[in-house]
């Protein structure tokens, strides 16, 4: 069972389920889905928030996980894969199969436009997918991917770093020049 409880100002608040303490809750660091325990269907859980100022409660959402349906989402998900061949932070190399139809490659990258991606040797952008995430459109069959990360000014700040360096060199040369004579 998760939850996830609305809470006005976030002021922090302990949560006790079937009184048992969790922890805290709601205080900015800890703001979004809770995990509040496994439960049998059908039984009764309690669920009681502490805090030592009045506190406003716009909403709670409880819901529960299908333990079925992710297996299988798992087992769809361990089936394909991608096999890396060259991986560091900022490139990968690697290969994969799709099943029929078209579909999507879902990476679990946080989307980014400095992401230079080829797919089969064509260069592709990426979508952005659940607000966060990369995916790559993909055909089925046997494809190569290869990402590489060029942070926004990476080739200007190396270019203005490489001026200023020489700039640096030939001022002493030529205070050295100066100083011989």
């Amino acid at each position: 069972l998760y939850g996830q409880i609305f809470i006005e100002g976030y002021p922090g608040v302990d949560v006790y389920v079937n009184d048992r303490h969790l922890g805290r809750y709601g205080d900015g660091q800890t703001n979004g889905s809770l995990y509040l325990g496994g439960f049998s269907a059908g039984e009764t859980v309690t669920v009681r928030l502490r805090t030592g100022a009045d506190i406003t409660v716009k909403g709670a959402l409880f819901v529960t996980e299908d333990a079925a349906a992710v297996t299988a989402y798992h087992d769809a998900l361990a089936a394909g894969g991608c096999e890396l061949e060259k991986l560091s932070p900022s490139r990968f190399t690697g290969s994969f199969t799709t099943g029929e139809g078209d579909s999507l490659l879902v990476l679990t990258l946080p989307f980014d436009t400095a992401w230079r991606v080829t797919l089969d040797g064509q260069t592709v952008r990426p979508e952005e997918v659940q607000g966060c995430l990369m995916a790559i459109p993909v055909s089925a069959g046997q494809h190569t991917i290869a990402m590489r990360y060029v942070p926004a000014g990476l080739i200007s700040g190396a270019a203005l770093s490489a001026l200023a360096a020489a700039s640096c060199l030939g001022t002493a040369l030529w205070e050295r020049k100066k100083r011989v004579k």
